[in-house]
């Protein structure tokens, strides 16, 4: 899941990628079969064209998935919900804003930027960070790191979740896990 939120959240590098090396001409070239008169900026717009698509389809596919099978039914929270939104621009200044700078003029250049996107994910998928995913800002949804008790846990758990819903204390909570201590959260229909 860790992989899936870091390649969405490079959304708005594949809309600036597609838009810098927009040229329409590539469609002419790819129907007769001109592959070989294909420039590298071309197929960064190819490329980032498919990719913008597939995060696309990835949203809808992960929205759709999250509607059900919640693993803990009837969380609830027990202390004020911290918004963590606030830690999203410094997501996407250290993934996005440094590609804004690069060319794919060349081949070195590409390798060289999919080297440095891969160690990122890398960093960004190991490290705390990977679900404050700036993209998630712009479908509405929101990130709080809460505290809840239920009857699975020993003792109240803090944990991170995703969800479309404002939280408050003593909210009940449908859970579902996305990686360790985060959860997409959905209320009850009593919360």
């Amino acid at each position: 899941m860790a992989w899936l939120l870091y390649f969405i959240s490079l959304i708005p590098l594949f809309g600036y990628l597609f838009i810098k090396y927009f040229d329409k001409a590539v469609f002419t070239l790819i129907k007769h079969g001109q592959f070989d008169k294909i420039t590298c900026g071309q197929y960064a717009f190819i490329v980032a064209l498919i990719l913008f698509i597939m995060s696309v389809l990835l949203i809808c596919i992960l929205k759709y998935r999250s509607r059900k099978n919640f693993e803990i039914h009837g969380a609830k929270i027990t202390t004020a919900p911290q918004n963590i939104n606030h830690e999203l621009i410094g997501v996407l200044s250290a993934v996005v804003l440094p590609f804004l700078t690069v060319n794919f003029n060349t081949t070195n250049e590409i390798f060289a930027s999919l080297f440095m996107l891969i160690i990122i994910g890398v960093i960004t998928t190991r490290s705390t960070i990977y679900y404050k995913n700036p993209v998630l800002a712009i479908l509405k949804l929101k990130i709080y790191q809460i505290e809840i008790e239920h009857k699975e846990f020993i003792e109240n758990k803090t944990v991170n979740v995703i969800s479309f819903h404002t939280l408050q204390v003593n909210d009940s909570l449908y859970l579902k896990e996305m990686g360790d201590n985060v959860y997409y959260a959905k209320k009850t229909g009593n919360g």
